[in-house]
């Protein structure tokens, strides 16, 4: 088995089907199982097994504190190599995604499997970049978990999720390895669709704090280089703010 994807989710409404329609229409889901944190879900599972009868379900019917935390208990009862997480909304770009990275999870030497997003900002839509090197983390979250598969042992080097970040918690994750970085395969390849009206949204100056944050706790450069990136951000985002006025 090669794939565990793990959604957090607070509420069964469509943007959660329409999640799993996106796995659902995968190719070949034989090797995959779908993991749901959602502490009502219970009500509704007859239900999706029967419009999603070729998904492996597993469910965590249970409240969580928080995203990462979900994302925690989901890993908990994960059993399968590579770990995909996902929120409520996102979607797997086409049908051919899991098929597609097939071929990289057979490298034992690789930690990590990273693509491109497709961002979803009001009535416009944006790429990443593929991801060249560690140095482009400094500065920003250049791997947003909805581009990239872990393998399992990852979390076993550099733990879990940080249950105290609110919206960070995959740059946190990624930045632990930072002087250690993890053999990976960067593909130019678009995984997921990836859409700005989550938990962050209008929370840009909250979000650029807890970079920081996340920067200084885990040693990444001297703290005035910190602070001239922080700094250097506010100012960007000010910018951006002012043109839009």
């Amino acid at each position: 088995m090669i794939y565990s994807i793990i959604i957090a989710n607070k509420q069964v409404n469509l943007k959660l089907i329409k999640t799993i329609r996106s796995i659902f229409i995968q190719k070949n889901l034989n090797d995959t199982e779908v993991i749901i944190v959602n502490k009502d879900i219970m009500h509704n599972l007859d239900y999706l097994k029967n419009i999603f009868p070729k998904i492996k379900f597993k469910i965590i019917n249970e409240f969580d504190e928080n995203i990462s935390d979900a994302f925690n208990k989901g890993l908990s009862i994960s059993q399968n190599e590579f770990i995909f997480f996902m929120g409520s909304g996102d979607t797997f770009y086409d049908d051919n995604v899991l098929s597609d990275l097939r071929k990289y999870t057979n490298d034992p030497k690789i930690e990590m499997i990273i693509g491109k997003v497709r961002v979803l900002d009001k009535n416009k839509c944006f790429y990443t970049k593929k991801f060249v090197n560690k140095f482009s983390l400094i500065s920003k979250l250049s791997i947003p978990h909805q581009a990239l598969f872990l393998r399992r042992r990852y979390f076993s080097k550099f733990g879990n999720f940080d249950k105290k970040l609110t919206y960070a918690m995959d740059y946190d994750l990624i930045l632990r390895s930072f002087y250690k970085f993890q053999k990976f395969k960067s593909i130019d390849r678009v995984i997921c669709n990836w859409s700005l009206d989550g938990i962050g949204k209008n929370k840009t100056q909250k979000i650029l704090k807890e970079y920081d944050y996340i920067r200084e706790k885990n040693n990444i450069l001297s703290p005035y280089l910190r602070k001239l990136i922080f700094v250097y951000s506010k100012i960007k985002l000010n910018f951006k703010t002012f043109l839009k006025i």
